[in-house]
């Protein structure tokens, strides 16, 4: 008997400028076991937006620093850059029984833009 796939699509907003920390996402109603996120900080600013991809234990995906400019994020689930070297990446700790968590690393002292979040989890 086939398994039946569970998905929920949500956003979440973190602050550029929030320290280092860990951010929990709940509410999904199951335990994922993948994520895809989308992330952005809006227009006018460099970082503009990333894509990645999680299994929970190995993440990989793309980081826009400039128009038309793609590079590849390795171990990050998100990423977002003001400018050089000031920036916020998060990377998944843990798929919970009902959400996941976040560790986020905030470098240099980004303006406090809202960065957003939109993720697919799947279970």
């Amino acid at each position: 008997m086939m398994a039946t796939m569970k998905a929920k699509v949500g956003s979440f907003t973190r602050s550029m400028a929030d320290p280092s920390g860990k951010q929990s996402v709940t509410g999904i109603g199951f335990k994922p076991v993948s994520l895809v996120c989308l992330t952005s900080i809006g227009s006018g600013a460099k970082g503009l937006a990333s894509i990645a991809f999680t299994d929970g234990e190995t993440h990989g995906g793309m980081y826009n620093f400039g128009p038309g400019v793609w590079a590849t994020l390795s171990g990050l689930l998100m990423f977002a850059r003001q400018g050089q070297g000031v920036q916020q990446a998060g990377t998944v700790e843990s798929l919970d029984e009902d959400g996941f968590s976040i560790v986020w690393e905030k470098f240099s002292s980004p303006t406090p833009t809202t960065l957003t979040v939109f993720y697919l989890a799947l279970g």
